[in-house]
């Protein structure tokens, strides 16, 4: 539990690039519900949905899941979409850091595109490291 005199800042995304997604809200109803889902069109941020596009594509494109040590961050702007995905190994300080943009409605497209080139600098490597290290856990009893 967070102690009252606790030192804290927010994280900086220049330094810590988050799990994709992180911090998205989303609302779920039953396909045959539009009722449901026309009351909640209004909360709809075409750039938010295009932040969580991008990142969950960089995410899939490396088979991201919760063994995999990677970060995504998305904003859309203006001037379109900026994306900066980072993946790192579990067993070497080694670490890949790559940043792209483009425009907002290319968001899956650039989620993809970055995830290629973290690959193309080294990332098959870390993928590696990332398998070797799953295959070294102990197997539960």
């Amino acid at each position: 539990r967070l102690r009252a005199d606790a030192v804290c800042a927010p994280l900086d995304p220049g330094w810590w690039i988050p799990a994709p997604a992180q911090g998205a809200l989303a609302v779920e109803a039953l396909a045959d519900r539009a009722d449901v889902a026309e009351l909640f069109a209004p909360l709809e941020d075409a750039g938010a949905r295009a932040e969580i596009s991008c990142e969950r594509a960089f995410a899939r494109t490396l088979e991201g899941g919760c063994s995999v040590p990677l970060g995504c961050l998305a904003r859309s702007g203006a001037g379109g979409l900026v994306a900066t995905g980072w993946l790192a190994s579990p067993l070497t300080q080694q670490s890949i850091r790559d940043r792209i943009s483009g425009p907002v409605d290319s968001a899956e497209a650039l989620g993809t595109e970055l995830a290629e080139a973290v690959l193309a600098g080294g990332g098959d490597e870390l993928l590696a490291d990332v398998r070797d290290a799953d295959a070294m856990e102990p197997s539960p009893p």
